[in-house]
């Protein structure tokens, strides 16, 4: 028998081991080495993109400020590179291309980046440039030359003076938010994408000028202190820690379908405005925080305030407020959404929450709201104030806040004018209403100086508990709390109808309760029309600050913001109003609380039938076609008040393309699909949403749980899916943050530092609602419905069949409008085009949970619109009810709104840019189409075309002379001095007014002056002040006065009625 000998191993097998481990290695090291390149090149790239943006935009405001393209010849390098990352005055920076302005970087003895400005001037047009700004990695070898290519710019600029023109001016709105995900499309390529497009247009269409609104913040944030970490450097799959559990992911891995990596950016740090913590930098320290899906949107007279105070664009919220309550402002505002199939909503709703203060009084809590949002002159206004912990099992059955403090702020109040009542008692002591309360000895009234002073109550000892005392019991059960708290703000009462306050702690029951424990009720009569406003605080002091303060809201004989008038948000059992909960008066009645956040059966809570009654399956949640994906926002509502802001302002919107309005963004949503080169979703670090430190690299999504990689669960899922709440790794604290909580008490120092909770094990992780009893997981995925919940109409207004998309392989071939809609924008057109979101208005199928609800049909409220097909630029010549592209109208009554849509997908030849330019174009052309004298419902007053006679641009004038003559006349015809379609008459003119203000600029339009009296003005904006009537074509100018030198002369016309969209022509002439 023969026996192998043992042995180690051999010389050979110990060199190939040695040669395979060693060529592992070098593989390992290489791919590391690799990733952290194509890091480092992403944010060399996005640094540089900012760069060129950055100096093309000084050379066009150089040559607006001097009105000199030849200026420009100056700025170009030719074969040189500069390190000076900015064309400002190279002494005026010290001679240091790392000052603020241009942001270059060492590189040993050396500058890292380089640029590089090339001027090229077109002979057919001598007031034109075309301008491109390159910059450059330097190379090591060679400093002063460029080495690595990362980004460019390239534009048209050309001066007001070529030919001074007659320019029409279309404001668009642009929706770019800072925290929504771009979706379709990079959200770092958003706004550049944009302003290319916009530049493009304008070069194409010579007299058009788009004057750009930039709407890039959802809202103001609640709490000052949230501020969200973002990872720039490291990308999110390759970091070594996530610290914090309010996430935004940043720098992120993506692949595309043929199985390539890259890096991209999430959200771009850079590109948010308000409070963020980038890398462990908290940057924007001073500024606004940031409105997300947990720190929800402020209540809107104080998003007024906080707007007053720093300015600059308004806010999504203010934008939506504004087409609703003062569509005036807005008409024909023309909306382009940038965020394609996601359509942005800021996260409001209309409570206040509770003041605190977590060092002196830890887990205690004080808030009032007034029991209706508006009341009449002749109406009672009672204000009903809790008080309570947020661990109520911890706390004595008989504690108290000492004193608590109301203050209202501008109303002077006497002891007269107001009756207090307070509901005392607890498990020893009976429930009781004492009414009225003793001044003095219950509660205090200060009214002192004038009534700007305003007016403060002191409540004296309100009860921080609200335990059941007998058989049946009083007060509130154990069992009966709402999410664990001793806090029902809801109007409680016996039956469906009337909606009152019957039912508090006063009421014999084992059910749930209302717990207030004061009213405190102002005698009609008292408060004349206006907006009101309380603010409640722990302790004795009336001017302490967030988190010391609770600010409510009332209006008397004034109609709330319409934002105000809705929840949108919440569980419906934290309304507390009792016209939220039952809106009017009969038939036209409205249940306005949030319908979908949670189901709530009658018994203990009457009046809520709609959270359970509106799905057909009788379930919470709002469903758009999928029934494990669902949403708890009022979605109904939310599209609500977009599509009421489009008939009320006559205007104009485009989701650009895509699925619309498939998806949903209140801020801060995390994921991605196969469709955005995230087939296993956002791939990161899991430890956010781990109960352990672990680092293992998941694949998450909470805005959708299908489509994922994962085929073992049906529907196919992701690593991690659905939106979240934060909460303790132990489970036994998680955010409420529809109610304000955002942070645990005992957290409040670390929280007033840093604005976030840790991650990691014995802290804090991203949780399913479900462990806290919640009855679904929801994501923000409308799917399939959600464009017919958008729209809410049909082709006759009153039958089933919605607006709809569907979903193939399908082509678009473009119309004879198709062709007209290119040559009018000087484009050439492509045809066929891949349309995998083709779309008809005549849909049977798909329709959303409200569909048939009365208050979104036509049979009593009346918000069901009418849809009707305007120009279709591409269609299906097999199946003429679908569409690719193509404008669409919505009318109710004597109101109408406009649509356009496409369902076409990104190709070879006809991508983001292609796509966003179709789409522009048609809202623009729209415009046109819906002026057409043919239209009735919702017809559009079109814009003038102004042309300036005397003086001649380029004439001089001598100021001996003493006057100058200028005259004008308008035309009805669009910016090339075409009929606006083919539709208008020759001799077409509206019967609108129109109004002029001339101004003038003694500094190539640096500043501006009007002609009447020298005094200020603002190129663009209209002021009444300085208006020339309408039938005005002349004005004798005074310019003995005047200083010799060149002077700007810009005469505009702006439509009576619309503040938006106007003409202008500038006029250069020479005094002497």
């Amino acid at each position: 028998m023969f026996i192998k000998k043992e042995a180690g191993f051999s010389l050979l097998e110990t060199m190939v081991s040695v040669t395979i481990i060693g060529v592992a290695t070098l593989t390992i090291f290489m791919f590391l080495g690799s990733m952290a390149r194509q890091t480092t090149n992403v944010k060399y790239q996005t640094f540089a993109t900012q760069k060129a943006i950055q100096i093309m935009e000084e050379l066009r405001s150089l040559v607006g400020r001097t009105d000199r393209i030849g200026i420009l010849d100056n700025y170009d390098n030719g074969v040189n590179f500069s390190p000076f990352l900015t064309t400002e005055d190279t002494q005026s920076l010290g001679y240091d291309p790392s000052s603020p302005l241009s942001g270059n970087v060492r590189m040993g003895a050396n500058w890292r980046f380089l640029r590089q400005i090339s001027i090229i001037g077109e002979s057919a047009d001598p007031y034109m440039r075309k301008v491109r700004v390159s910059i450059y990695l330097a190379d090591e070898s060679n400093p002063s030359a460029g080495k690595t290519f990362l980004a460019k710019s390239v534009s048209i600029i050309k001066t007001s003076v070529a030919g001074c023109n007659p320019i029409q001016v279309m404001d668009v709105y642009f929706l770019c938010i800072e925290n929504i995900p771009g979706w379709w499309t990079s959200t770092a390529d958003l706004r550049p994408m944009a302003d290319e497009l916009v530049t493009d247009l304008q070069t194409r269409n010579p007299g058009l000028e788009l004057r750009t609104h930039w709407i890039t913040r959802l809202a103001y944030g609640r709490d000052p202190c949230y501020t969200p970490w973002i990872n720039e450097s490291v990308r999110a799959d390759q970091l070594t820690d996530i610290p914090y559990v309010y996430y935004y992911p940043g720098l992120v891995k993506k692949r595309t379908s043929g199985g390539v990596d890259y890096s991209e950016f999430y959200y771009v740090p850079g590109y948010i405005g308000g409070k963020i913590n980038i890398d462990g930098t908290v940057t924007n320290a001073s500024s606004y925080s940031v409105a997300d899906q947990y720190n929800n949107a402020v209540r809107y007279p104080d998003e007024e305030r906080l707007y007053a105070q720093s300015g600059g664009e308004i806010s999504l919220r203010m934008l939506l407020e504004k087409m609703n309550s003062s569509p005036s402002e807005l008409r024909n505002v023309l909306i382009v959404n940038l965020h394609g199939e996601l359509l942005p909503i800021p996260p409001m709703r209309n409570y206040s929450d509770p003041a605190k203060d977590p060092v002196s009084s830890p887990n205690a809590r004080i808030v009032a709201h007034p029991e209706k949002l508006l009341f009449g002159l002749a109406d009672q206004i009672p204000l009903r104030v809790y008080s309570y912990v947020m661990n109520p099992d911890g706390v004595a059955h008989d504690s108290v806040i000492a004193n608590a403090t109301i203050h209202f702020p501008n109303i002077r109040l006497q002891s007269s004018d107001i009756t207090v009542e307070k509901c005392e008692g607890n498990s020893l002591t009976a429930y009781a209403w004492t009414s009225p309360c003793v001044e003095g000895v219950q509660y205090s009234l200060v009214s002192t100086g004038s009534a700007s002073d305003g007016t403060t109550i002191t409540l004296f000892n309100s009860p921080l508990r609200h335990p059941e005392n007998g058989a049946p019991p009083k007060g509130l059960p154990s069992a009966k709390r709402l999410y664990g708290l001793e806090y029902i703000p809801s109007p409680m009462h016996p039956a469906v109808t009337p909606v009152t306050f019957q039912k508090d702690l006063t009421d014999a029951g084992d059910n749930a309760k209302n717990t207030a424990r004061w009213r405190i009720i102002i005698n009609a009569g008292v408060l004349a029309a206006g907006r009101y406003e309380a603010d409640v605080r722990i302790g004795s002091q009336t001017s302490s600050d967030y988190p010391n303060i609770s600010r409510t809201y009332f209006w008397v004989n004034l109609t709330p913001p319409y934002t105000e008038q809705f929840q949108f948000m919440g569980d419906p059992r934290h309304n507390p109003y009792i016209d939220v909960k039952l809106w009017g008066s009969a038939p036209n009645q409205e249940n306005r609380y949030n319908w979908f956040f949670a189901g709530v059966p009658a018994g203990d809570y009457q009046g809520y039938t709609k959270t359970t009654s509106v799905d057909p399956s009788n379930q919470p949640g709002w469903c758009g076609g999928y029934s494990a994906s669902k949403l708890n926002i009022d979605v109904p509502r939310f599209f609500q008040i977009y599509r009421r802001g489009l008939l009320f302002t006559n205007g104009v919107l485009t989701p650009i393309s895509g699925w619309s309005f498939y998806y949903l963004g209140i801020g801060g949503e995390i994921g991605g699909d196969a469709s955005n080169d995230m087939p296993k979703g956002l791939e990161v670090r899991e430890k956010p949403w781990s109960k352990t430190d672990s680092l293992l690299v998941k694949g998450v999504n909470e805005i959708t749980n299908y489509w994922g990689p994962y085929n073992g669960g049906n529907p196919p899922s992701y690593d991690i899916q659905n939106a979240r709440v934060i909460a303790r790794t132990n489970d036994s604290w998680y955010g409420r943050y529809w109610i304000g909580e955002l942070c645990p008490d005992d957290q409040w120092a670390n929280w007033e530092a840093n604005g976030n909770l840790a991650t990691g094990a014995g802290n804090f992780y991203r949780a399913l609602p479900t462990v806290f009893g919640f009855p679904f997981n929801p994501t923000k995925m409308t799917a399939m419905a959600g464009c017919a919940s958008f729209v809410n109409g049909s082709m006759s207004g009153s039958t089933n069949n919605p607006f709809m998309h569907t979903s193939g392989d399908y082509q678009g071939v473009i119309t004879a409008d198709g062709n007209i809609l290119a040559t009018t924008y000087n484009y050439s057109p492509v045809t066929p085009i891949d349309a995998n979101r083709r779309f008809t208005l005549n849909y049977n199928g798909n329709r959303p949970p409200e569909w048939n609800d009365s208050e979104y049909n036509d049979s009593v409220q009346g918000q069901r619109v009418r849809t009707t097909l305007e120009k279709a630029y591409y269609n299906y010549p097999s199946d003429p009810a679908y569409y690719s592209s193509a404008g669409m109208k919505l009318t109710f009554s004597s109101l109408a709104g406009y649509m356009v849509v496409q369902g076409v997908k990104q190709q070879a030849g006809f991508g983001a840019v292609q796509i966003s330019r179709q789409a522009l174009q048609g809202v623009l052309h729209q415009f046109l189409v819906a002026g057409e004298p043919s239209v009735t419902t919702g017809r559009i007053v079109q814009v003038p075309l102004i042309s300036v006679s005397s003086p001649k641009s380029g004439e001089e004038v001598k100021s001996s002379t003493n006057q100058e003559t200028i005259q004008w006349s308008i035309s009805w015809r669009r910016w090339d001095g075409e009929k606006y379609t083919s539709a208008y008459a020759d001799g077409f003119a509206e019967a609108e007014p129109v109004v002029y203000n001339i101004k003038y600029s003694p500094n190539n339009g640096l500043s501006w002056n009007f002609v009447q009296d020298g005094t200020p003005a603002l190129p663009g904006i209209r002021d009444a002040a300085h208006e020339f009537a309408s039938g005005t074509t002349g004005y004798m100018w005074d310019v003995n006065a005047l200083p010799a030198g060149t002077y700007l002369l810009r005469v505009e016309g702006y439509r009576q009625n619309y503040p938006l969209h106007y003409t202008y022509q500038l006029v250069r002439l020479y005094i002497w």
